[in-house]
């Protein structure tokens, strides 16, 4: 849809830019802290840093990478974040937003999953969504998730000082990164590289791809909002 480099830049209004850029700065200071570099490879947090390269430079392409990265996701945290606050029956998969050891500005900034959508979508509004970002998402996904599966354990690798303990059985979930080795954190003793496989090939058909063809369709529809391509000084891709 869009050729390589083509953005538009300046469409997006600078304030909101400014704000993302500044509260990126100070989630990823706290995040680095607290739990290591490794969080850099949970898919939500991925899409975060396409955000912010996609607020410095208005590349379409990055916010339609976080879009298709995480959009599924947030609609999933936001679901179960409800039902826990209305102690209705929930995934517990937002259950360390209630957890008191855990710092509360860690579980403040947490709450990007809720607002973040918000950004994406204005994102995606301005400047249209890069069809490319679906095959680029899923092959950076490959890589990483074999990656999350041989180089951390949760039954072995914590920050924390006292080892967490899930039903008796050392886990800690930080580790267990975009569930590669359990659902949450729940210990599966029979857990093999099966399951690396199953994610592998489920995140991408589950998650991303029912986004990219929502994105598809709505930048597509009659009368949808003009994408950079169509725009004078962008070329488009035939």
């Amino acid at each position: 849809m869009f050729a390589p480099g083509a953005h538009s830049e300046g469409r997006l209004s600078p304030g909101v830019r400014a704000a993302y850029v500044a509260w990126f700065a100070l989630w990823l200071l706290v995040y680095l802290d607290y739990f290591g570099w490794s969080f850099l490879l949970w898919f939500c947090c991925m899409a975060n840093v396409y955000a912010f390269v996609g607020c410095l430079t208005g590349g379409t392409l990055w916010f339609s990478l976080a879009a298709v990265t995480a959009l599924g996701v947030h609609v999933v945290y936001a679901l179960d974040f409800a039902a826990a606050l209305a102690q209705l029956p929930s995934l517990g998969a937002t259950d360390y937003m209630f957890d008191p050891t855990r710092p509360l500005l860690v579980r403040g900034l947490s709450l990007f999953h809720l607002w973040m959508p918000c950004l994406l979508g204005y994102a995606i509004l301005k400047l249209g969504y890069d069809r490319r970002a679906f095959a680029i998402q899923t092959t950076v996904a490959w890589c990483v998730l074999p990656v999350c599966y041989l180089a951390f354990d949760p039954s072995l690798d914590t920050n924390d000082a006292i080892f967490p303990l899930v039903h008796g059985h050392p886990f800690d979930r930080d580790f267990n990164i975009n569930w590669v080795h359990a659902f949450y954190d729940r210990p599966d003793a029979h857990a093999d590289t099966g399951r690396l496989w199953s994610v592998m090939f489920g995140y991408p058909l589950l998650f991303q791809l029912p986004v990219h063809r929502a994105l598809l369709a709505l930048t597509h529809r009659p009368g949808a909002v003009a994408t950079a391509a169509a725009l004078p000084g962008h070329a488009e891709v035939r």
